[in-house]
C-alpha cells in the first residue's frame, strides 16, 4: 500500500507541477524555466538538509545519487521543451510512460513482477502510446501554440516527450536505489536540484538569462515546489516497492490531459481520451492487485 499510495502522491504533484510548467516554458522559454524551478526547489530544500546530514554513506549510493539528479535534470529540460511547443494533454501521458520505463528496468534487474502487474503495465505503456499515435497523425485537433497545424511541430514535441519519459526512467529507477533509509529522504532527492543550478541556473545568471517576470513567478515557484513534493513522495513509494510506485505514477498523464482541457481549452480526440482510459483502468487494476 506504501508503494500505491506514495506513487499516486507523486502522480498528483507532478500533473499539477506540469501544469504550472507548460505556462513558465510559453512565457519565458524551457531552459529558464528550468532554471527558475531549480533555484525554487534547491532554496526549499536546504533548511530541510541541515536537520540530518547523512554518515557513512557508500561510494555506490552517491553515485545514484549522482545519476538520478543528471537524469531528472535532463528529463526536465526534455519535457520543458515539449511542453513549449506542444499541448499538455499530449505531452503529459507520453512523459507519463516513465513509470513503465522504471517497470522494465526494475524487471531485468532481477525484480519479479506477478502477472496482474505485468499486465497493468503493458496497459499503461499502450495507453501512452495510443495517445501519441493520434497526436501525431490529427495535429488541428490538439492546438499547440505559435503553429498548431504544423504536423512538424508536433512529432517534435513527441519526439521531446518521448526522450524524457525514457530518460526519467531511468532517474525514477536511479532515486528507488537510494531511497532506502542509508540516506535521509530530502538527500535522495536534493541532487537534481542541485545539479539544475550548477549546470543550468548559475550559467543562465551569468548570461543574465534567467529573469522571470512578476506574471510568471507564481508558475516557476509553484513548479518547484510541486516537483520537491513529487520526488519526495515517489522516494517514500520506492522504498516498498520501486516498480509499483513508479507505475502508479504513471497516472500523471491522465490527471494533466485533464488539467490541459481545464485550463489550456485543448481539445482531445477519441483515440487520445481511450488511452488516457486506458491509462487510468491499469493504474486502477494495479492498485487493486
Amino acid at each position: 500500500m506504501g508503494a500505491i499510495l506514495g506513487g499516486l502522491g507523486a502522480a498528483l504533484a507532478w500533473a499539477a507541477a506540469t501544469a504550472c510548467s507548460t505556462r513558465s516554458s510559453r512565457a519565458i522559454g524551457p531552459t529558464a524555466a528550468l532554471g527558475a524551478v531549480m533555484v525554487f526547489g534547491l532554496a526549499l530544500l536546504l533548511p530541510v538538509l541541515a536537520i540530518r546530514l547523512p554518515h557513512d554513506v557508500s561510494s555506490g549510493t552517491w553515485a545514484w545519487l549522482a545519476a538520478s539528479g543528471a537524469a531528472n535534470v535532463g528529463g526536465l529540460l526534455m519535457a520543458y521543451r515539449a511542453l513549449s511547443t506542444g499541448a499538455l494533454g499530449v505531452v503529459s501521458p507520453i512523459v507519463s510512460a516513465e513509470g513503465g520505463v522504471t517497470a522494465v528496468i526494475s524487471v531485468a534487474a532481477g525484480q519479479r513482477l506477478g502477472a496482474t502487474r505485468a499486465a497493468a503495465l503493458v496497459g499503461v505503456i499502450s495507453g501512452c502510446m495510443l495517445v501519441a499515435w493520434q497526436a501525431g497523425r490529427s495535429a488541428p485537433s490538439v492546438p499547440v501554440p505559435h503553429d498548431p497545424h504544423h504536423t512538424e511541430v508536433v512529432a517534435r514535441a513527441i519526439g521531446w516527450a518521448a526522450g524524457a519519459a525514457c530518460v526519467f526512467g531511468f532517474g525514477l529507477y536511479a532515486t528507488g536505489q537510494v531511497a532506502g533509509d542509508e540516506i535521509p529522504l530530502a538527500w535522495a532527492i536534493v541532487p537534481p536540484r542541485v545539479i539544475g543550478v550548477l549546470l543550468v541556473s548559475l550559467p543562465l545568471l551569468a548570461r543574465r538569462r534567467l529573469a522571470v517576470p512578476r506574471a510568471v513567478l507564481p508558475y516557476a515557484l509553484g513548479g518547484g515546489a510541486l516537483e520537491v513534493a513529487g520526488f519526495a513522495s515517489y522516494a517514500l513509494g520506492a522504498r516498498s516497492d520501486v516498480a509499483v510506485a513508479a507505475v502508479m505514477a504513471s497516472i500523471t498523464g491522465a490527471v494533466a490531459a485533464g488539467l490541459g482541457r481545464l485550463f489550456f481549452h485543448e481539445r482531445l480526440a477519441r483515440h487520445q481520451v481511450a488511452g488516457i482510459a486506458l491509462i487510468v483502468a491499469a493504474v486502477a487494476v494495479l492498485g487493486a492487485e
